[in-house]
């Protein structure tokens, strides 16, 4: 990826963490596919609820949560 343009109020998060891809080189970590442009504070939420998760463990874990739920758990 060229240069990332930055905006304000605007920061990219790595969809695959990037402490999970340091073998790759910089320009494969920062590929286009694995970046999102997104708002800080969406971000920095993302990270405060579900630290260095993927976006797929997420959904496993939201769906883990709701299964507990639907059966009693609490």
């Amino acid at each position: 990826m060229s240069r990332k343009k930055k905006v304000k109020g605007m920061d990219y998060h790595y969809l695959t963490p990037k402490c999970r891809i340091k073998r790759l080189t910089r320009s494969q970590r920062n590929d286009v596919q694995n970046l999102l442009h997104i708002k800080i504070t969406k971000h920095t939420a993302w990270h405060q609820i579900f630290g260095v998760l993927t976006l797929d463990e997420v959904i496993s874990l939201l769906q883990r949560i709701k299964r507990a739920k639907s059966r009693g758990f609490r």
